[in-house]
């Protein structure tokens, strides 16, 4: 399953074709997948919760 990209820079850092076509500072492109995993982990915790209630 595909995750929902928020914003323009998380589309170009995980898309294949423009991540190798851009510039990114170091840790630029790391700090946008922690902040998509971390969201993706607080989404799923919220349907565990919801499903238990």
């Amino acid at each position: 399953m595909k995750r929902p990209r928020i914003g323009g820079d998380e589309q170009d850092a995980f898309s294949r074709h423009w991540r190798h076509l851009l510039h990114w500072r170091p840790g630029e492109r790391k700090a946008l997948k922690k902040q998509a995993n971390k969201r993706d982990r607080k989404a799923a915790k919220r349907s565990i919760e919801e499903e238990s209630r």
